[in-house]
Parts: C-alpha cells; structure tokens; sequence
C-alpha cells in the first residue's frame, strides 16, 4: 500500500529514503540432523516439555564469544511431521503426536533416534526487499515481487550452535548428535520463508535516513499514518513475533489515546 501510493508521493509514502520494502525477513527453520539418545534415568527433564517442544540455546556470552547469530534447536520424534511441504500446504504447525512421542522417550528413559530442528535470526539486510512489478492482479494493482537475500552468517552461526550443543549433549551423556547442513531435501533450509513470519520491510528508526516508521510506529513524513505490524522490526531474533505485534499494537493504542485527548 505505501509503493502503490505514489500518485500521492512520487516513491510512495515512507518512501522518500528507498527503504520502504527493504530488509525483508523470515526465520529460517529446517531440519538439521538427527539425535541418538542415551537411556535416561525415569524423570529426566520432566515439565521441561510441557505442552510443547524442548528449546535448547546457547547463551548470551556464548553468543557473543563467537559473534553468532541467535538460533533455537528443538527435537521432533516424527521428522516427516515436520516437512516444510507439509507445513506449508496444510499449516499444521507443532505436531502433537511428535512431542508426545519425544516426551515418552525422554520421561520412560527409552532410547529414541529424534529430528534436530532449528530456527535461526535472520540478519537484516537492505538487499532482501520487496518491490513492484509490472503485473498486475485483478484490482488492477501492481504485484508485490520478493527479492530474497540472505547473509552468509545465518549458515555459520547455525553450524557453530549445532556443534557447541552437540559437544554438551555428548559430554552430558545425553546422546549424540548428527549434523546435515548440505541443504538437500533433509535440511530444507534453502527455502526463503520457511518460518512463515513475514518481518521487516517498514524498519523502525528515528532517523528517516535509517527507517520508514519512528519509535512511535509514525511515517516519516506524514501526519496521520501509523503502522503497527512485524514489518517494523529492525531486528527479529529468533522467536515468534506474535506477542511483539500485539505489544506494539498495545503501546501505540496507549499512545494515540493520549494525542487524541
């Protein structure tokens, strides 16, 4: 909407520094290995699981250490639950019967063979963007076309999270773990938005040379236009962005009320 209202503003609205589309973002998911575990005495990690899945991530001094990128790594019972195909077309998301079944083989002490899953941050960067094309949809409207860019760091910064985790789970005696990054059908990584959480492209900053919304979630440049929406992340770590949204959309109600009065 802010391309297209260039009849308006010759770039669009927001648009007046060509960063309106740009550092388009999505978590990258995938499965990345398999985990052989050990026999576990009855309890281990019990409530750790919950309702969902077992999260490992390294901390933030480790983070820092070795300048990673933030990445989760997560263990599925049932890998083809989690084929990205599958994901996309039916959106089934978590699959119960999975955790349930990785629950089991970590409380009962069974040996167990698990899917590694991860999910890394993205990187921002002004190349991954958005922008229009000359087709047009059935309103009559020009198309959106991704123009996908991805930073070598993610693939580094995954691999190192693997191999520190792997190390502690076999000094732990917990299992051992196999890593496949080659990006074939396994690990499916090469798949842009394989997180389905579309980020970025209207980026928070002050300074207008920086960003399309300010701390207040305003257009640069305009009066009465605001934008409360994951496309104002400057950065995204690797978490899901729903209650972020939901904070943002609270803090701009919150600030619009005081205007208003």
């Amino acid at each position: 909407m802010l391309l297209l209202s260039d009849s308006t503003r010759p770039q669009g609205l927001g648009n007046e520094n060509d960063l309106v589309g740009r550092y388009f973002m999505d978590h990258i998911e995938g499965s990345v290995g398999t985990l052989e575990l050990g026999e576990l005495p009855t309890g281990y990690m019990g409530g750790v699981l919950g309702n969902g899945r077992a999260m490992l991530a390294l901390t933030a001094d480790a983070m820092e250490r070795d300048e990673l990128l933030g990445c989760a790594v997560t263990f599925d019972a049932d890998p083809d639950n989690y084929g990205v195909a599958k994901y996309a077309d039916e959106a089934t998301g978590v699959n119960a019967a999975g955790v349930g079944a990785l629950r089991t083989g970590i409380a009962g002490g069974a040996s167990k063979s698990v899917d590694v899953l991860v999910r890394a941050e993205p990187k921002p960067m002004a190349d991954s963007r958005v922008v229009l094309t000359d087709e047009r949809d059935a309103l009559g409207q020009r198309r959106l076309e991704l123009q996908y860019a991805r930073s070598p760091a993610i693939q580094t910064s995954i691999q190192r999270t693997l191999e520190i985790i792997a190390r502690e789970l076999g000094i732990a005696g917990l299992g051992r773990m196999r890593i496949d990054l080659d990006d074939t059908d396994k690990t499916k990584l090469e798949i842009p938005t394989v997180g389905f959480h579309l980020m970025g492209t209207t980026r928070m900053a002050n300074d207008p040379k920086q960003g399309v919304v300010d701390s207040d979630l305003l257009v640069h440049g305009t009066d009465n236009l605001y934008i409360a929406s994951s496309s104002v992340f400057p950065t995204v770590g690797y978490s899901n962005p729903t209650l972020t949204i939901v904070a943002l959309a609270l803090r701009l109600a919150d600030h619009l009320k005081v205007k208003l009065q």
